[in-house]
């Protein structure tokens, strides 16, 4: 990461440090809840495993991937249909692409939620140092590509789009190596999760930007029309991702955390 932001650094110069120090911590902030979410599904998957118990890790590493992505998407459509309101309204100046950022790197970080439970499973499988060598490789293969697109004149925030292909890419590679332990193959890891996760946010980002598209609110960006715009975006996306994002044994799975864990207290 430092290469990388000394790179930006020597293109365009320190102006876009406190730019990137937002985007971090906007993104740092919301990862922070998908990684707490995740530390408590660890355990599970590390013992089934353990025991031998292959189908149950398969379907707690699909469930755990799932819920952990719709988190995030959740967390993240209000931010990102919002952006810059919500910066006007935090900071007083605005650096310069920090909306354009924050978006990216927001975006960037839905494939880590796929690939916590994997990496789980290359722990219990004796794999993570073959897989750490793989990706510190990887890594170090990013910086050529950030030099090319920064050399070329594009502009800065391509750079997060090269790191959302190389989150993705750690993802397939860590399937590769640890889910065909459980009976699981890349086909598995598509049909299974990325393609329902991934379709799933598309259409709701679709709706929420025709939404906003047709409406064509010119409204001013006080706190309470920004809280209005969140909650709207957040019951559009909750309703779709249930309906169309969960399948049935999801959704019940959801009913009965939701009824023991949060409407008993």
């Amino acid at each position: 990461e430092l290469a990388k932001l000394k790179l930006i650094n020597i293109f365009y110069g320190v102006g876009l440090n406190a730019t990137i120090g937002i985007m971090n911590q906007v993104a740092s902030s919301i990862y922070q809840f998908i990684g707490n979410f995740q530390s408590a599904i660890n355990p599970p998957i590390m013992k089934e495993y353990a025991t031998g118990d292959y189908n149950r890790v398969r379907a707690l590493v699909i469930t755990t991937s799932k819920f952990s992505f719709f988190l995030l998407a959740l967390l993240a459509t209000p931010i990102i249909f919002n952006i810059d309101s919500i910066l006007h309204i935090w900071l007083e100046d605005v650096p310069y692409l920090t909306n354009i950022f924050c978006v990216f790197a927001l975006i960037s970080l839905l494939p880590n939620t796929i690939g916590g439970p994997i990496w789980t499973v290359l722990q219990a499988s004796g794999e993570i140092r073959k897989y750490q060598i793989t990706i510190s490789i990887i890594t170090i293969l990013n910086i050529p590509l950030f030099y090319s697109i920064l050399y070329l004149g594009l502009p800065p925030q391509y750079t997060i789009i090269i790191q959302f292909a190389t989150n993705l890419i750690v993802v397939f590679i860590g399937a590769q190596m640890g889910l065909s332990k459980i009976g699981m193959t890349i086909g598995h890891l598509t049909k299974k999760i990325l393609f329902p996760n991934f379709g799933t946010i598309i259409i709701i980002w679709t709706i929420i930007y025709i939404i906003r598209f047709l409406s064509n609110q010119s409204s001013p960006s006080d706190l309470l029309n920004i809280m209005l715009k969140c909650c709207i975006d957040l019951i559009i996306s909750l309703v779709l991702i249930y309906s169309i994002g969960l399948n049935h044994n999801e959704r019940n799975f959801l009913k009965k955390f939701v009824t023991n864990k949060i409407l008993k207290k």
